[in-house]
């Protein structure tokens, strides 16, 4: 157990100095102060009860979270968001939520990392340039 909470701390370390973005337009916001991974979820039980990605689907998926008077969670690959494993990821990640996460993040991006070694990670929000017509 001890060794999956230290993963998943070098996980958020490394996530947070290397950023990758799914769309290139897209932007991590900058100057936002980022809520510890313990702050906003049971980490832990999250990470062990993580489903198996399926054989097509990403290894790593970005879920947003909003953690409102009514939790939502949206996996941000669609593929993965229409599969099994997503409709499990975005309820185990609902139910992982503190209480009091509303208040020290009302949104905020998670990355999880599924196969044999999961991890979890805050990561910072996209900001994406309006399309212009």
């Amino acid at each position: 157990m001890r060794t999956l909470v230290s993963r998943c701390v070098v996980a958020l370390c490394a996530v947070t100095s290397t950023f990758v973005s799914a769309q290139e337009t897209c932007k991590p916001a900058e100057g936002t102060k980022l809520p510890a991974l313990s702050a906003v979820l049971d980490s832990a039980t999250l990470v062990k009860n993580l489903p198996a990605p399926d054989a097509a689907a990403a290894k790593e998926v970005f879920v947003s979270v909003t953690t409102g008077p009514v939790p939502k969670a949206v996996v941000m690959d669609t593929t993965v968001a229409k599969s099994d494993a997503g409709k499990l990821l975005v309820q185990k990640v609902i139910t992982s939520l503190r209480p009091n996460a509303k208040s020290i993040a009302p949104t905020f991006r998670l990355r999880v990392l599924l196969g044999e070694a999961p991890a979890l990670a805050v990561v910072p929000q996209l900001v994406c340039p309006s399309k212009e017509r």
